[in-house]
Formats: C-alpha cells, sequence, structure tokens
C-alpha cells in the first residue's frame, strides 16, 4: 500500500516510525511518474517493506531538502538513513536486488 505523506511532520514520523521505508517522489503531470507508481508500489510490497509518496509539486521545500532534482526518484531508508535512491526511468530490477539483499 502506498501511504500519501501531506505534512513535513508526516514525513518525519514515517521515516522515523518503521525501521525500513522507501519514499516514491513523484509530480502531478509526470508520464513515467505514474506508470511506474504501481509497479514500484508492487516492488516493495513483495519485500514487506512500507512505501510513501510525495508529491514535489505540493512540498517544494521538502523535496529540495532531500535533494530530489528529477521524478519519480525512490529512496529507500533504514532507521531513517538513506540507503539507496534511484531517479529517472526507475530500475526495478536493481531496487528488488537491492531490497532483497537488505530484507534478508
Amino acid at each position: 500500500m502506498l501511504h500519501k505523506l501531506e505534512l513535513e511532520k508526516d514525513y518525519t514520523d514515517f521515516l522515523e516510525g518503521n525501521e525500513f521505508v522507501g519514499v516514491y517522489y513523484s509530480s502531478h503531470k509526470c508520464g513515467v511518474c505514474n506508470t511506474m507508481k504501481p509497479q514500484v508500489s508492487e516492488v516493495f510490497v513483495s519485500n514487506n517493506v512500507k512505501l510513501a509518496e510525495i508529491v514535489v509539486n505540493e512540498h517544494r521545500e521538502l523535496a529540495a531538502q532531500q535533494l530530489i532534482m528529477t521524478s519519480p526518484t525512490v529512496v529507500f531508508y533504514e532507521n531513517g538513513k538513506e540507503l539507496f535512491r534511484e531517479s529517472g526511468f526507475v530500475d526495478l530490477q536493481k531496487i528488488n536486488r537491492n531490497l532483497g539483499m537488505i530484507m534478508s
């Protein structure tokens, strides 16, 4: 299930409240973002990792703080610390391999 984060506090609580999480940064009119979202969500769900979405058009300052320069961007965190990120055309196999190694 993809959680949509609306407030910066939601983002902070999500990162601090879960050991392993992913955040999917997207934008409203991004065709790749909309196409990749269900596929990225499925990869995270199949690895039992919670995934949240930040719409960068609505949260420009938060996206800038996280150095999000393009959409879509997927970032994986362990205990609030970034472990890896994928941007642009997201390589689902690479994400699945990384999650598989970390989660096993």
